[in-house]
């Protein structure tokens, strides 16, 4: 919050009205806000989704989700490793009569190993996985929408509250004039014998209920400015919402309600939150199920102990597992 647009609020809207010696209201004309720039709506909603964290925490889960899927995805395609050895071993030669150590002997061991292997079978488990990822981010996609019509609905609501509660005000203020022109009247038939006491009573009477009711809406403006701020971010201090009149078009009920049931994005999230757990849970059960495996390998061998020269061997197997 700037702290110069907060003093300003709380010393000009919240500050009390007096009258003065004469029974008469002044107007605090520190409370127009013509100085500020104006604003369109559409500028603020804009400024609200780009300076929200809660939309931009949303957006990171469906990059994350992408991120999961497509790792899945990976496992319909063949793997390749790469394991390699270098060491150096004492081997020991011991009499076997007496059980003393003769002599030690040292050799090394180099070899390296490339091994392609892909999955052939798995009970179904890599595509029930991929559904169900599938799904996740599909809740999540509808998520980031959830929170994008949230944070819209905000920003609407600020610009709206600022809009009516300056206008309140204003209207308070005219109002506070008229009764002080009133007030004025009437006291000078009351000095001229042309008015009750009865009659001053109760115009000053009307004047202290609306100089209340000015306190009050003003106070309202102060709250709906402070939320507005916080609402757009610290780039629209200081800036004042004008628009009020916009053309809308309305449907009918009967296609608002279907649009309603097709689109709602919590109505969706719930189907498929279903659909996720269901394809899950056929994940899970399918790793009870056998798994069969094709693997090709090359070892090379480059050192060993009784090395005579190089070895290299072709491998290739099914693994059940």
């Amino acid at each position: 919050m700037n702290s110069n647009i907060s003093v300003y609020l709380d010393e000009q809207l919240n500050s009390p009205q007096t009258l003065n010696s004469n029974d008469r209201y002044e107007k605090d004309f520190n409370t127009d806000m013509t100085k500020y720039k104006k604003v369109s709506l559409m500028d603020v909603v804009l400024e609200t989704v780009s300076n929200s964290d809660l939309l931009k925490a949303a957006r990171e889960q469906v990059i994350q989700s992408e991120i999961k899927l497509k790792d899945s995805v990976a496992g319909y395609y063949p793997t390749l490793n790469f394991e390699a050895e270098n060491g150096r071993t004492q081997s020991t030669n011991v009499d076997s009569g007496t059980k003393d150590t003769k002599f030690f002997r040292y050799y090394n061991d180099r070899n390296y190993k490339f091994i392609l292997s892909q999955n052939i079978y798995s009970g179904g488990e890599t595509s029930n996985t991929i559904k169900s990822l599938e799904k996740k981010l599909n809740v999540e996609k509808n998520q980031y929408q959830i929170v994008l019509q949230e944070q819209i609905t905000k920003a609407i609501k600020a610009y709206f509250d600022v809009v009516f509660s300056y206008r309140t005000v204003l209207a308070s203020e005219n109002n506070m004039e008229n009764l002080n022109r009133i007030l004025e009247i009437v006291t000078i038939k009351y000095d001229n014998g042309a008015a009750t006491i009865g009659d001053l009573t109760a115009i000053k009477a009307n004047v202290s209920n609306a100089q209340t009711q000015l306190t009050k809406v003003k106070s309202k403006l102060t709250e709906s400015i402070r939320y507005y701020e916080y609402i757009v971010g610290q780039n629209y201090i200081q800036t004042l919402p004008y628009e009020k009149n916009f053309n809308i078009n309305v449907s009918t009920f009967d296609l608002l309600y279907e649009r309603g049931i097709k689109r709602n994005s919590m109505i969706l999230n719930y189907y498929e939150s279903l659909e996720a757990e269901k394809f899950n849970l056929k994940s899970k059960r399918s790793s009870f199920a056998p798994k069969l495996d094709f693997e090709v390998s090359l070892d090379n061998v480059m050192d060993k102990e009784d090395y005579e020269e190089r070895e290299q061997e072709f491998n290739a197997l099914f693994r059940l597992t």
